[in-house]
């Protein structure tokens, strides 16, 4: 699975940015929210099939060992379940 935000954010600037997947297997399971704002995704690939246990180490941004993530992060936090769309617009307010 591949998506990406259709709008461009600022560089340089920090933004709050929420993840979700709900495990459907499909693109459409994926939400981006930036700054407490659900972010209207393209889809670039929605193809994941087969096993995700594999011997590479977690990745952000990038599976292979090509280009990746060039940036900075603050903080990265895993959660055991999805929040809620109030619940990630008040996280991201808070945390500032």
């Amino acid at each position: 699975i591949e998506v990406r935000t259709r709008d461009r954010w600022p560089t340089n600037a920090w933004h709050h940015v929420v993840a979700t997947y709900d495990g459907s297997r499909r693109a459409a399971g994926v939400s981006l929210f930036v700054d407490g704002r659900s972010a209207e995704l393209e889809v670039m690939n929605d193809s994941l099939t087969g096993t995700i246990t594999n011997e590479e180490p977690w990745r952000i941004a990038r599976r292979d060992e090509g280009l990746g993530f060039y940036g900075s992060l603050d903080e990265l936090r895993l959660l055991p379940r999805r929040l809620s769309d109030v619940e990630i617009a008040a996280w991201s307010r808070g945390e500032r």
